[in-house]
């Protein structure tokens, strides 16, 4: 920057550069237009993201240290439930810790709990608190994910909590969210915070604090805000500024909003906090940060900067991660004071897998690297047309593969610019016609497999991966390494827990492909591990391991042909139903008291084997319907209170960031309803469920799926997807406190005993 024959140069050392001093010139004097009172909420909004535990203690030390620093208003806690925010489940303990009712007594300090509902309310009161804070967003969206309410809804739980808390003598402040962004709705209009702020203080808060919750604003849109709501008759003085780094914008915000007329601005000590629905933002702005710009500015706080940078690092030590101010990290390089370490997001780190070679001679290549085998087609020059003898060998490598159980996935490469330009034709027909099958079934694949060969169609990679068929589109060959290595990498990851005995059975659907060899597999593996004994009056059924004792199960009910409930109305219902899903049969039991009905519809075989209540079914999957059925009962039960529960509330308001996406668009929006009836965007990634570990919970289960790609936007496409079933059933287990099988045990089956 050339400027009067100066050449002046600046580093981004301390963060953004807000005023420009001369060597020379004389000491920079105080604004005349006031101090600023610093909202430390580190304690509360800073740590309530922090995935890992933090013991009450370092809480409790935290707050402690920040009081050193000169800070005179500090949010200790959140009064909120365990299951939404478990970090902050120790909110009672906090408020009945020693110091903080010492802290309580000294003069001019403010210590605010956030309370979601009048039960928050209630404990904070009878704990001493003297000040609460009340939340709402702007938009409707975020504050459906977030307290699964409307605006309106939202507002008129935060007056009744005011109105009772001012009635009993505490002071109440407000927060809004969202207030330039909404991450389901988009750009928030400036009449809709209006419309809160003016709420909230009619209702009886002191003062408003403006939340840039997603981090988006800058200098213009935060001058444009605060105009517009000076406009319309709110003073600047009765607000406060609560503003996000997530795009590094939070300082210059700050000072635009301080020249705009406000004097109060909330902060956290080394920019602790984030937010759970825009995964990778950063959190709130540093108080460090914060401090070091009024102070060269001129502007008192009366703070100690130094000891909030020691206060900065400690916390960042104590919590293993990177302190987020960049003026404490350079003041303590100053003042020679240790930094901690900078932590490396390992999920950030692209992995590379290291492929041991298995045959390195020939048209087919392979490769192996623990769970994994690849297959590198190499007939680059023929653009890797496949021969008689390279598909013989495929099937036959393939084959290999499918017989051993640690094999978990089977990559198909190749060599230059091509993956497959096909079958040379004129020597895979002989081929095909010396291995037809008398097999129908296989018959009528050979002819569609042939008829395919004679045949292209037009298409592209980009509709590949919108029909599922691609995971990830690259440029080139790195890219393709990359990118297998990393896919790779998140299936491993991304491998749910399974017991041993269903483990095999997994694998032995992929060995075998016909169905005779698995049923063998089911008798051996199955059966031999049940030894269950059915008892009613002086009969018991044991299952061994023959085939025929499955003919037992019909001899543990009691059928009872008259009265019987299966009335020709109901015949006839049952009929319309079955043609209108395209059912091709059904056996529908009722139990009754003590008495058990049954009566089977439609066919049980193409073309013309009846339905009986004998016929068995290849059945899987079966607890997804009592699954959605637990959904649904718990709907019901929380239908009359405040944070009632429905089919499109977001799984991520339920289990925050426990519930994460490869897309931020889709962790924000998917649904219940999504999850339940398989249009997530998540594809079956079946082979991320193979040999998966036995001794893992299943909130770790869900909190891996974040590492497999999605197929497509969510509710585009229905793919059946079992992951989606184990997120149900982890927010079932956070809703409830018990587990879907003791849910299940207690609202199902014993009713049926």
């Amino acid at each position: 920057l050339l400027r009067n024959g100066m050449v002046l140069e600046f580093h981004d050392t301390h963060g953004p550069i807000r005023s420009l001093v001369r060597p020379n010139a004389a000491p920079a004097m105080k604004d005349p237009r006031g101090a600023v009172r610093i909202v430390e909420v580190g304690p509360r909004d800073g740590l309530q993201n922090i995935k890992d535990h933090v013991p009450t203690s370092v809480k409790i030390e935290l707050i402690r240290r920040l009081r050193g620093t000169g800070l005179q208003t500090i949010e200790l806690t959140s009064v909120v439930s365990p299951r939404a925010v478990p970090q902050l489940s120790d909110c009672r303990d906090v408020l009945r810790m020693e110091d903080i009712k010492s802290l309580r007594k000294e003069p001019n300090i403010r210590l605010p709990v956030l309370v979601p509902n009048m039960k928050g309310l209630d404990i904070a009161l009878e704990y001493g608190v003297k000040e609460v804070a009340v939340f709402i967003s702007a938009t409707e969206g975020f504050s459906k994910a977030n307290v699964n309410c409307t605006v309106k809804e939202g507002l008129e739980r935060a007056r009744n909590i005011a109105e009772k808390a001012t009635s009993c003598g505490l002071a109440v402040r407000g927060y809004v969210s969202c207030i330039f962004s909404d991450p389901f709705d988009g750009p928030t209009a400036p009449s809709a915070v209006l419309h809160c702020v003016r709420e909230l203080l009619e209702m009886g808060c002191y003062e408003v604090s403006l939340g840039d919750t997603l981090g988006v604003g800058c200098p213009d849109k935060v001058r444009s805000l605060l105009v517009y709501l000076e406009e319309h008759d709110v003073s600047l003085d009765l607000l406060a500024g609560h503003f996000h780094d997530t795009y590094g914008q939070a300082v210059a915000n700050t000072w635009e909003a301080y020249n705009c007329g406000l004097r109060v601005f909330d902060s956290s000590i080394s920019g602790l906090g984030g937010c759970p629905y825009a995964p990778g933002a950063k959190g709130n702005v540093a108080t460090e940060d914060l401090v070091y710009m009024f102070h060269n500015a001129g502007i008192d706080t009366g703070l100690d900067m130094l000891k909030l940078v020691e206060t900065g690092l400690w916390i960042s030590t104590r919590l293993s991660r990177e302190n987020a101010s960049r003026a404490g990290i350079a003041l303590a390089n100053t003042h020679g004071l240790v930094c901690p370490p900078r932590h490396t997001d390992h999920t950030q780190t692209k992995a590379v897998i290291s492929w041991s070679p298995v045959n390195t001679k020939g048209r087919l290549l392979t490769y192996r690297s623990g769970g994994n085998f690849k297959i590198v087609l190499n007939r680059p020059k023929r653009g890797n047309t496949l021969t008689q003898k390279m598909v013989a060998d495929l099937i036959a490598i393939i084959a290999s593969c499918n017989k051993d159980p640690s094999l978990l996935n089977i990559i198909i490469t190749a060599t230059g610019g091509y993956f497959c330009m096909g079958m040379e034709i004129g020597k895979t027909m002989p081929f095909i016609a010396q291995g037809a099958s008398r097999n129908p079934r296989l018959e009528v694949e050979e002819r569609f497999y042939t008829q395919r060969s004679f045949s292209t169609h037009s298409t592209t990679a980009d509709k590949l991966k919108s029909l599922g068929l691609v995971s990830e589109i690259v440029e080139d060959q790195g890219q393709l390494r990359a990118g297998l290595d990393d896919l790779l990498i998140r299936l491993n990851n991304s491998r749910p827990a399974k017991p041993r005995v269903s483990r095999e059975l997994s694998w032995s659907t992929r060995a075998n492909a016909e169905w005779d060899a698995q049923v063998d597999t089911l008798d051996e593996t199955f059966f031999k591990t049940m030894k269950l004994d059915v008892g009613q009056g002086d009969m018991k059924a044991s299952y061994s391991g023959r085939r025929d004792d499955l003919k037992l199960l019909r001899n543990i009910m009691t059928i009872r042909q008259s009265p019987s409930p299966f009335t020709l109305e109901f015949d006839s219902l049952v009929k319309k139903q079955l043609e209108k899903w395209k059912v091709p049969g059904i056996t529908i039991s009722v139990v009754h008291g003590s008495s058990t009905y049954a009566k089977a519809y439609g066919i049980a075989e193409f073309p013309d084997k009846k339905m009986t209540v004998d016929s068995l079914f290849t059945t899987c999957s079966t607890t997804k319907a009592f699954t959605a059925a637990a959904v649904s009962m718990v709907m019901d039960d929380r239908k009359e209170t405040p944070s009632p529960l429905r089919w499109d509330t977001p799984i991520a308001s339920l289990i925050r960031d426990d519930f994460v996406l490869a897309d931020g668009n889709a962790t924000m929006n998917t649904t219940l309803e999504d999850a339940l009836s398989h249009r997530s965007g998540l594809p079956g990634h079946i082979f991320a469920m193979t040999g998966a570990y036995p001794d893992e919970t299943l909130r770790e289960a869900v909190r891996k799926i974040r590492h497999l790609p999605l197929a497509y936007p969510p509710r585009t496409t229905f793919d059946y997807c079992n992951h989606m079933f184990m997120v149900v059933s982890h927010v079932l287990e956070q809703i409830t406190g018990e587990s879907l099988g003791e849910f299940l045990r207690k609202r199902v089956w014993s009713h049926l005993i």
